[in-house]
């Protein structure tokens, strides 16, 4: 093999080497969910998605998420909850929404002031939003975060997973640095064999 192909396939499994993170299933199931010591843990079968919680203003946003449940769970037609995970961050967005017309004007005005609810206009829902960022765990690496069997959810919760992975400081560098690399290797093996 020609040494220039040597050189592709290193970089390539350099490149391939240098991708951070676990690898995620696109859907799973959160069957415990707990908040323990400034942090909002929720787990499935093999991962561990902690959500930290240090400052009072992020402390504020979960009792007003909380407040919210509270006061609307009851009323919410379809609930979704969605994980973007880039790398091991992760940032929850959990989205319930609401058909206006099962709704009082009262309600209606609270989640729009109180909670930013945005009016769907093609079939009349009103959703509501939440976000908080935190990472990924693998619950094997890290024991500590199973959570026990009274933190188990009574039904376990769908969960959609968008995955995303960037190269660390090492394959980003190995891209710029071969980069100027590539037409010279192209036109070398264009010139030797076939292209």
């Amino acid at each position: 093999m020609p040494a220039w192909k040597w050189l592709l396939c290193c970089l390539a499994l350099l490149l391939t080497a240098c991708v951070n993170g676990y690898k995620l299933p696109a859907q799973e199931n959160i069957t415990h969910f707990a908040i323990k010591e400034g942090k909002a843990i929720a787990q499935s079968e093999n991962f561990a998605y902690v959500f930290y919680l240090p400052t009072p203003e992020d402390r504020q946003y979960y009792l007003s998420y909380q407040t919210f449940l509270e006061n609307y769970l009851t009323k919410t037609g379809r609930q979704e909850l969605y994980f973007d995970v880039i790398d091991n961050q992760v940032k929850a967005r959990i989205e319930m929404s609401f058909d206006s017309n099962q709704l009082n004007e009262g309600d209606i005005e609270a989640l729009t002031k109180n909670y930013k609810a945005r009016r769907n206009s093609f079939n009349k829902e009103l959703t509501v939003a939440f976000t908080f960022n935190g990472q990924v765990l693998k619950l094997s690496k890290h024991k500590n975060l199973a959570l026990e069997p009274q933190y188990q959810l009574g039904r376990p919760i769908a969960l959609k997973i968008m995955q995303q992975r960037s190269l660390s400081a090492v394959g980003e560098g190995l891209v710029i640095l071969a980069s100027p690399l590539l037409p010279f290797v192209m036109m070398y093996g264009c010139a030797t064999g076939p292209c």
